[in-house]
Order: structure tokens, then C-alpha cells, then sequence
């Protein structure tokens, strides 16, 4: 939309950025909000279900990870993918597949210390 010049739409969209959120803050009243995933928490959840496929263990055929809404007015400019959990209750937070392995809760104990 913003490359296209047009401001005659409200947009809500899927995924952010650190792009998106610039856009989001230049134009509050054409871009409401958007609903996204932490990429960091795909991240995890991603290796994480392979080292449990590696390690033998009954894996899901698919996994989904709940997508977080994200409002053009919970933001400002201080704000990036990096501290959006700052205004984003529940952001990057998810219980899944991999607590309930009991070598990877050790794994995830002895990497915390």
C-alpha cells in the first residue's frame, strides 16, 4: 500500500517487522494493526521440534504457534522486534511441544544457569 501511494484504505495485515513498525507509526491512521508471530519463537520452535524428531520422539504432524494482535496505538517510536514484548502482552511466550520432553526441560534448565 505504501509503495502503491495509496492512503484511501485502512490496512490490517499479517507478520511485522522493524519496517512495519516504522510504517505503522508514519501512518497510524491508515495502518491499524497487524497480527503477527514472534520470528524469534518460530525460530525456537522449529530447532526444537527437530532435536526431538533427532531424539526419537513422537512428533506432531503440524504445529501451530498463536499469533499475537498488535495495534498501531500499543506502539511508539522505542518500540522494535527486539522489545515489542514491552507493549505486546503474551508476545514471544509459548508453552508447546518441547516441555513436555523431560530431557529438554533438563537442556533448557542448564542453559538458564
Amino acid at each position: 500500500m505504501n509503495d502503491a501511494g495509496r492512503r484511501d484504505i485502512l490496512l490490517m495485515s499479517i507478520d511485522i517487522s522493524n519496517d512495519d513498525i516504522n510504517l505503522m507509526l508514519q501512518y497510524p491512521n491508515i495502518w491499524v494493526s497487524t497480527a503477527a508471530v514472534d520470528p524469534k519463537l518460530i525460530g525456537i520452535s522449529n530447532m526444537r521440534l527437530l532435536a526431538a524428531k533427532f531424539a526419537g520422539e513422537n512428533t506432531p504432524d503440524t504445529y501451530n504457534l498463536d499469533a499475537q494482535g498488535v495495534k498501531t496505538t500499543q506502539l511508539n517510536p522505542s518500540i522494535n522486534m527486539t522489545n515489542i514484548a514491552n507493549v505486546v502482552p503474551g508476545w514471544g511466550q509459548e508453552q508447546g511441544v518441547w516441555d513436555n520432553f523431560a530431557w529438554m526441560r533438563e537442556i533448557k534448565a542448564v542453559v538458564r544457569k
